[in-house]
């Protein structure tokens, strides 16, 4: 029927009575008259159409939302006046104040949201779209080789647990040119380093806590620390594993023994099955003797390209999303748990963040994850498509992004021009006035324009002072040309 109703759209403009292009469909597809004619008035009921008396179409309100979303981002939110005036300058729409009311309450939901953070310099350049590229490439040339099952896809990546008052904070951990992990933290407590390792088919393959101890120069230390099974709601609850080190952070050594842990657990699952890991460019997962170990280990190491993670990897979407909403509920709870049963609020968040886990990483969040970022299936289309997207990489045509940024632009050259225009009618300058005194605006600028006067007069003594010199220079050669031309004669 859907076919039929297009067919119907398409031929539409060659007859001239609704009834006469239904038949002629009718015909076409062996449907009946009667049976068309429902279809079609029902999808026309089911279109949404505007009200005659909108002033905006909806392309032009989904562009002037984007405006007034960039500002508001960067804590410079339009006025009244300035919608008035965008709109205007625009598209030529007069609209009152009652109007830019009725528009801020009927998107309020989409100009309220202020989570959303600019990327780096480093992130947003033609660099990174270079970079996907090349990535895409890569990858279309090694799985034409190989080939893996969807249980033998994984995605791993780190995150960040400390303690930020009475939250739990998580924070990413990037990349960097130097032996350890640069990350991006707080001054606050640190709980936790959390990895995670998840398939493509929506299964969670183990998780380990990376946790910081005082070892010193000996190979053993006593910690606080307290293990609780997590209720296990389905069979499929993976296992998770605890590690300590000096610095809490994962480096060389402990990515060897995990790779070692992953490896058993697959053979245990699948026997005999080869994966494929998809990680960040951190140097400890980038080594060359650390890619050797995994090889001889049946794992692929393919490191995502650079400051590219927080839009190809499917953890850094929904995954990790879903657990930093999820431990905000919990965070209060455990702490005043761990108050009340004398336990180490460093225990009692770290219960919090497990049970948020186990929560927070299923099936469904998983498979969208991995479908949206175009990792796996893999779709190099749709990856460079978001890179584009997110970049605002777009040709040079009219796309919404183009008339969005072009309309941000009309907004503040004119606030540039009001500027300037408030700068050519205001009197500004220095003055030297009496502490706890009070002054006249008059008498200020009269004491603004003596010490401009003076100002000009002390100008005016030098430019006279270096001219004098000057002469003086002038004088001094034209007296030794002369005396020159003296000795020859003589």
């Amino acid at each position: 029927m859907s076919s039929a109703l297009d067919l119907l759209e398409d031929t539409r403009d060659d007859f001239d009575a609704l009834e006469d292009a239904l038949l002629h469909v009718a015909a076409e597809t062996n449907l009946t008259f009667s049976a068309l004619r429902s279809a079609c008035h029902r999808s026309r009921r089911r279109r949404i159409t505007r009200h005659g008396q909108y002033k905006l179409s909806g392309a032009q309100e989904e562009v002037l939302i984007s405006v007034a979303q960039a500002f508001s981002m960067n804590n410079v939110a339009l006025s009244v006046a300035q919608i008035r005036e965008l709109v205007q300058r625009k598209w030529g729409v007069r609209v009152s104040r009652q109007w830019v009311d009725r528009f801020v309450g009927r998107h309020r939901g989409k100009l309220s949201t202020r989570t959303c953070k600019a990327l780096a310099d480093k992130r947003a350049g033609k660099d990174v779209f270079d970079g996907v590229f090349d990535f895409c490439e890569e990858l279309k040339d090694f799985l034409s080789n190989h080939s893996f099952p969807n249980n033998a896809v994984l995605n791993y990546d780190e995150t960040r647990v400390v303690q930020k008052g009475e939250k739990l904070v998580l924070c990413r951990i990037e990349a960097a040119k130097k032996g350890t992990a640069n990350f991006r933290s707080t001054g606050h407590q640190i709980v936790a380093s959390l990895l995670t390792f998840v398939a493509t088919d929506g299964s969670v393959l183990l998780s380990l806590y990376i946790l910081k101890g005082r070892f010193g120069d000996a190979s053993e230390a006593s910690v606080n620390f307290t293990l609780e099974n997590a209720p296990r709601v389905t069979r499929g609850t993976w296992p998770r594993f605890y590690v300590w080190n000096d610095s809490g952070y994962l480096h060389a050594n402990v990515f060897k023994s995990i790779l070692t842990k992953v490896s058993e657990e697959i053979n245990i699952k699948y026997p005999g099955l080869k994966a494929l890991l998809f990680g960040e460019q951190l140097a400890a997962h980038r080594r060359a003797d650390i890619m050797e170990f995994a090889l001889g280990r049946g794992l692929f190491l393919v490191s995502i390209s650079k400051d590219t993670s927080l839009i190809t990897q499917p953890l850094d979407e929904a995954p990790f999303a879903t657990l930093q909403a999820d431990r905000v509920r919990r965070n209060e709870a455990a702490i005043m748990d761990g108050i009340l049963t004398n336990t180490d609020t460093r225990v009692a968040l770290i219960l919090a963040a497990h049970e948020a886990e186990r929560r927070a990483f299923s099936r469904p969040v998983i498979i969208g994850a991995f479908r949206r970022r175009g990792l796996w299936p893999f779709d190099a289309k749709l990856m460079q498509a978001n890179i584009k997207a997110i970049l605002c990489l777009m040709e040079t045509a009219e796309t919404p992004i183009e008339t969005t940024r072009r309309a941000a632009l009309e907004v503040i050259q004119a606030a540039q021009e009001r500027v300037q225009d408030a700068q050519a009618c205001t009197s500004c300058g220095k003055a030297v006035v009496d502490r706890g005194v009070l002054h006249s605006p008059f008498l200020q600028l009269k004491r603004q324009r003596e010490i401009d006067e003076e100002e000009a007069k002390e100008k005016a003594a030098k430019a006279t002072c270096v001219e004098e010199r000057a002469q003086k220079r002038a004088e001094q050669e034209k007296q030794k040309v002369d005396k020159a031309a003296a000795r020859e004669n003589l």
